[in-house]
């Protein structure tokens, strides 16, 4: 069966498939970029057009009927921000921990909020040295590009910390 007729059918498919539709989002990925990495990945032709056709009607239809996914909002208070249309004041400190695995909407409204208040601090994760890096190619990435931002890395652990070494890295 074709994806929509899936989708309409079987309730599970449908939550994939907005799943799948909120990472593109939440990635600011279009149609055609879609379609780019589906090809790359050797889909089928006809299975690519279909489903980046039922992406471009889901975006339609989100645009019709004035709703918006959580990406679009948080790319909305981002330009909301940098415009100084404030909701309510941003605070003098910002702080964030515990979050590592950040899209780039998210960092960007991070920035956006960074550029305005006082001090900023985001704790991060980091790999051990003896630790397999795979699992924090993502976050590290993210890392990068909030420092190519200006943020500051810095690390407040002192060299005589009882803890593990694996702790003493998560506690940066």
């Amino acid at each position: 069966l074709p994806e929509h007729e899936l989708a309409l059918r079987y309730r599970g498919f449908r939550t994939g498939l907005l799943y799948v539709f909120d990472e593109l989002e939440a990635n600011g990925l279009t149609a055609s970029t879609l379609a780019r990495k589906l090809r790359v990945a050797r889909m089928e032709e006809t299975r690519v057009r279909r489903l980046v056709s039922i992406y471009e009607s889901y975006r339609r239809r989100l645009k019709q009927a004035h709703l918006y996914p959580q990406s679009d909002l948080l790319h909305q208070a981002t330009l909301a921000l940098t415009r100084g249309r404030e909701v309510i004041p941003v605070p003098e400190l910002l702080l964030v921990d515990g979050f590592s695995d950040l899209n780039p909407r998210q960092v960007a409204l991070l920035n956006a909020l960074a550029l305005k208040a006082d001090e900023t601090v985001v704790t991060w994760a980091v790999a051990d040295e003896a630790a397999p890096t795979g699992a924090f190619t993502w976050p590290n990435k993210t890392r990068d590009r909030l420092i190519s931002l200006g943020f500051e890395a810095e690390s407040r652990v002192a060299a005589d910390d009882p803890r593990p070494s694996v702790l003493r890295r998560l506690a940066r």
